[in-house]
């Protein structure tokens, strides 16, 4: 409804765009994640400028996007839950970071 308002070209239909791909990507759908940052990114550089902030962290979402787009989702990193064998050593232990 945006697109038809205002035009494919507006800087309020990128940011719309824009915000759209980062829920996409929030939600593990990297590659129509990483189509509408693409299609974001070419308004805000037609419209702002390659230096603009707007243009530079649409730029930098995106990147983020391509590179996990092909790789399987992480592994949480969370510390486990803590074993006696972990709290006999407590501080100063064999694998404390002193």
């Amino acid at each position: 409804m945006k697109e038809k308002l205002l035009g494919a070209s507006h800087p309020d239909v990128a940011m719309t765009v824009n915000n759209l791909a980062s829920l996409y990507a929030s939600t593990g759908k990297a590659a129509e994640a990483g189509a509408l940052y693409r299609r974001a990114l070419k308004i805000f550089e037609r419209v702002f400028g390659r230096e603009n902030r707007k243009t530079v962290t649409c730029r930098e979402n995106y990147r983020k996007v391509a590179r996990t787009r092909d790789r399987p989702p992480l592994r949480s990193t969370a510390p486990g839950p803590k074993t006696a064998r972990n709290r006999s050593r407590g501080r100063g232990g064999r694998h404390s970071a002193q």
